[in-house]
């Protein structure tokens, strides 16, 4: 057997299966876990790369390769699926770089040291600038990158961090407090950046 020895049409049989059994029962059947970083998109859905890649193999190679037979990622399932012309995105954005917080603290900042709502034009204007300026290659980011939805829930978490803040901060990581105390330390310099 040739690992990686996927048709287009293998491919296609097997999202006609996953269409047909439902992805709960169709990653059942066949062992496999869902997909944690990478869904393939295609005519409007998306599927699991690792599961549908590994299951292809049963077309042309007489069995379907095993969860733990390749990778799920970029050099395995991920590269044979695009060879094949297919789109593979991610399920979820990447964390949040210093850049981009400090761009949303600064919002933060000048919003008295509340979070915005989604509605907020000042939160369009976070979210289009997040996108323009892509601290990721397109490969890396989900369809919601840096969306409104997502742009005013990193206010809300900042926010959640200043030492006002009267309930228990919202889950977020190590850098949200940095750069946040970046600014309370040194706001002149912090927004200037």
């Amino acid at each position: 057997m040739e690992k990686g020895a996927i048709s287009r049409d293998d491919i296609l049989k097997t999202l006609r299966e996953y269409d047909e059994l439902g992805a709960e029962a169709f990653l059942g059947l066949y062992g496999f876990k869902p997909a944690r970083k990478f869904l393939i998109l295609h005519e409007g859905k998306e599927y699991d790369s690792k599961a549908v890649a590994g299951v292809a193999h049963k077309h042309s190679q007489g069995r379907p390769l095993a969860w733990d037979e390749l990778s799920g990622g970029i050099g395995h399932a991920v590269d044979w699926l695009k060879r094949e012309g297919f789109h593979v995105g991610v399920s979820r954005s990447p964390k949040w770089t210093r850049d981009e917080l400090i761009l949303a603290c600064d919002v933060v900042a000048k919003n008295g040291w509340r979070g915005l709502s989604s509605s907020d034009p000042r939160i369009g204007e976070l979210s289009d600038l997040l996108q323009l300026l892509a601290a990721y290659p397109s490969e890396q980011r989900a369809a919601e990158y840096r969306n409104r939805n997502g742009a005013a829930l990193k206010t809300l978490t900042i926010a959640s961090f200043h030492l006002d803040y009267q309930d228990s901060p919202i889950n977020g990581g190590q850098l949200d407090r940095e750069v946040l105390h970046g600014f309370l330390d040194r706001p002149a310099e912090m927004a200037r950046r």
